[in-house]
């Protein structure tokens, strides 16, 4: 990991292959801040690179794969130098450059084991027993499992070199559960795969027969050198499908499932000059074409043009433009929302006319997918994530003792004062008759706070001056510092006691105490201003 303090410092030579994986490794370091970058290319940008590499264009084709791109790595970070480098590498540059295997050593100490922040919560008390019980407060969900450690501890890890990897590479890291006899054949094919480049400077053509069993021969000499750890079996179909897709990044996992049952025909894989040549080669020139003429929501690409369907609020008033006939006519959803309940009305109009769903979301550098797949998989609603943690409105009102709660009452007040209180005096300003007539008919208690506020704002705290807007906040000091702590203390006396004898006021909560405005004290006097100029 790129250390930060050090980053304006460090100087980064990458190799630009053409491939989409360099120029994210390339951006992540411009992104990160280092002094300067180096983008290492010999040779030209070709059509095959445009299929998954959206630096390039077809204005591209033929020029150097470094100076194509360097134009959008200074628009990313106008502060790190970016510089070029189209020659081969000298022997006294070529350390700058080199395929990359971690090795930290027999020992390496981790001390941020998930990335996550510590877990929080509020000690109600603690046992004097051994060992000793800690309570914590009963509104609040605890994060925290038996056994967990409540400050987290290093972790230390041990690793092998290169050489001894190769040969016991120990246990793989499994991204499909169902394929764990795969990663074993997949680390001896890339190895024959490094063989097969260094005698033919080249990868295996897509669907060459000679190509294809040249690989699998290699991966066969391999596996009888390893002796009592070779492999029983080895998969001919799956290293196949390896060889013909070898010009791709590859990695210890697999997607055959994806391509077609049927063999493809070799017509179907030829190239057409476009830059989407390299999916070609794999799922074939007519599963591109199904892409090309796919209707998708949230971007509807329709003749090879993406639209924009809506921004991340989707409501039940866009049912109006998305309405039956959209939906039937489309072929996936995307979604990419930040909210529940947005993603619940999608998922469930997805469910409705069994349209497949691609879902995701991030949070910081953490992210997820599901893929919904109508009849085959669950869809997005059929399973719920923990509520946030949300205290109750009781104690938001009338005993917060953290500052999540203090946050959310003040949010809530200035959403008030702000929004619904000016919302509704338009709503009475505009049709007097009709406000009064719909809150006569709601007459509930919901009704009654409602015109109380209007009342409120248009005669008992109307301010026409500056000096009004002052007393206004005045008023409010002591209405939420000293009226309703008053109020709150001769509810709960301080030897207030609950139903089960225990103290009312203990941990965390604590027995507050009335302020009296005093203009030498800051605090009160930056409240005063800062509610004046509301």
């Amino acid at each position: 990991m790129l250390d930060r303090r050090d980053a304006s410092k460090a100087r980064k030579v990458q190799k630009l292959n053409g491939r989409a994986a360099s120029i994210r490794r390339a951006k992540n370091i411009v992104l990160a801040g280092v002094k300067s970058v180096a983008l290492h290319a010999e040779e030209d940008v070709q059509m095959w690179y445009l299929s998954s590499n959206f630096f390039f264009s077809e204005d591209d084709i033929s020029k150097n794969r470094a100076l194509a791109c360097v134009q959008k790595f200074e628009d990313l970070n106008s502060a790190v130098i970016i510089q070029t480098i189209t020659k081969k590498l000298t022997e006294e540059s070529i350390f700058l450059f080199f395929r990359v295997f971690c090795e930290f050593g027999p020992e390496f100490t981790i001390f941020a084991v998930d990335g996550e922040e510590p877990h929080t919560g509020i000690v109600a008390s603690i046992s004097n027993y051994q060992p000793a019980s800690v309570y914590c407060i009963d509104d609040e969900r605890l994060e925290f499992q038996d056994g967990d450690p409540v400050v987290k501890l290093p972790k230390v890890l041990h690793f092998k070199p290169l050489k001894v990897a190769l040969k016991e590479p120990g246990e793989y890291l499994l991204s499909d559960f169902s394929k764990h006899d795969r990663s074993p054949l997949l680390h001896l094919a890339l190895q024959a795969l490094d063989i097969f480049r260094n005698d033919f400077c080249r990868v295996p053509i897509t669907c060459s027969e000679e190509d294809t069993q040249k690989l699998i021969d290699l991966v066969a000499g391999i596996n009888i050198n390893l002796g009592e750890t070779k492999l029983e079996e080895i998969d001919d179909k799956l290293l196949r499908h390896f060889a013909n897709g070898s010009r791709a990044i590859l990695f210890y996992s697999d997607w055959i499932e994806s391509l077609p049952a049927e063999p493809l025909e070799a017509d179907d894989l030829k190239p057409l000059n476009c830059r989407y040549d390299a999916q070609i080669s794999v799922f074939g020139s007519k599963f591109q074409k199904k892409l090309e003429d796919a209707k998708i929501l949230k971007f509807s690409c329709q003749n090879g043009k993406l639209t924009l369907t809506d921004d991340d609020v989707i409501e039940k008033k866009t049912e109006d433009v998305f309405n039956d006939d959209v939906w039937e006519s489309l072929s996936l959803v995307l979604n990419a929302l930040d909210n529940i309940n947005a993603r619940m009305l999608m998922d469930l109009r997805c469910v409705y006319f069994q349209k497949p769903l691609l879902e995701s979301g991030t949070l910081g550098t953490k992210c997820n997918t599901q893929i919904v797949i109508p009849h085959l998989t669950e869809n997005y609603g059929a399973s719920r994530d923990l509520p946030e943690r949300q205290a109750p409105m009781r104690t938001l009102h009338s005993s917060p003792h953290s500052i999540d709660h203090c946050l959310t009452w003040v949010r809530s007040e200035f959403e008030g004062i702000l929004r619904k209180t000016p919302n509704e005096v338009n709503k009475f300003l505009s049709n007097p008759a009709e406000y009064a007539s719909t809150m006569r008919n709601a007459g509930d208690a919901q009704a009654r706070d409602l015109i109380e506020r209007v009342f409120d704002c248009l005669d008992k705290e109307r301010c026409e001056t500056f000096e009004d807007c002052i007393s206004w906040a005045r008023l409010k000091f002591r209405d939420y510092f000293y009226d309703r702590v008053k109020q709150l203390t001769f509810t709960f006396p301080e030897d207030s006691i609950t139903s089960s004898r225990a103290p009312f006021w203990s941990a965390p909560k604590h027995f507050p105490l009335a302020l009296e405005f005093s203009s030498s004290t800051s605090g009160h006097l930056q409240f005063i201003v800062s509610a004046s100029i509301l």
